[in-house]
C-alpha cells in the first residue's frame, strides 16, 4: 500500500509526501522485491528534490537487495542519473553501462531508450557533441519504435542540445 501511493504521489510530482511515504513503507516492508521497488521511488523523489546524495544512497541500498532484473535496471538508471546530477560522470556512467546491459537483455525498447537518452545528457557537458547527438539520436529512434510520445519529446530535446553544443541553433 505505501508502494502504490509513494508511486502515486511521486507521479503527481508530489515528491515530499513520496518520499515520506517511501520511508514508512521501508521500515515495514519484509520482502526484497518491495523494498527494492520502495528503494527506487524513493531515490527518485529524492532525485528530484535535489538531494542527489540520498538518492545515491537510496539506489546503491535497492541494487544491494539483489532485485529481480527489471528493478535492477530501475535502480541502475536512477543511480547514474543521480551520480549525472552530483557530478560524478564516471560513477554515472558505469552504473549506465549496467542498466544498458540489461536493458539489452530485457530488449524492452523504452528502457534502452532511456539508457542511450541519458548517456547523452552525461555526455553534454563534456563538449562531445559527435556522441551525444548520436545517442540522442538512438534514444529518439528507440522511444518511437515504443510508441512514447513523452520520450520522443524528451529525445528531441536531447537532438536539440545537442546541435545547441555544435553552435548550430
Amino acid at each position: 500500500a505505501y508502494l502504490a501511493a509513494a508511486t502515486s504521489h511521486a507521479l503527481l510530482y508530489r515528491f515530499e509526501s513520496s518520499a515520506s511515504l517511501t520511508k514508512r513503507g521501508i521500515e515495514l516492508c519484509n520482502d526484497d522485491a518491495t523494498l527494492c521497488s520502495l528503494l527506487c521511488v524513493r531515490g527518485e523523489s529524492l532525485t528530484h528534490m535535489g538531494d542527489t546524495e540520498a538518492a545515491i544512497d537510496s539506489f546503491t541500498m535497492a541494487l544491494s537487495k539483489s532485485p529481480p532484473l527489471e528493478l535492477r535496471y530501475d535502480a541502475s538508471i536512477g543511480l547514474a542519473n543521480a551520480f549525472r546530477i552530483s557530478d560524478h560522470r564516471d560513477s554515472a556512467l558505469e552504473a549506465l553501462s549496467e542498466a544498458q546491459k540489461i536493458a539489452e537483455t530485457l530488449d524492452i525498447a523504452e528502457k534502452l531508450a532511456q539508457s542511450h537518452y541519458l548517456r547523452g545528457n552525461i555526455l553534454f557537458p563534456t563538449g562531445d557533441y559527435t556522441r551525444c547527438l548520436a545517442e540522442h539520436e538512438r534514444a529518439l529512434q528507440l522511444y518511437q519504435k515504443a510508441g512514447s510520445s513523452q520520450g520522443e519529446a524528451r529525445a528531441l530535446g536531447g537532438v536539440g542540445d545537442a546541435y545547441y553544443l555544435q553552435g548550430r541553433m
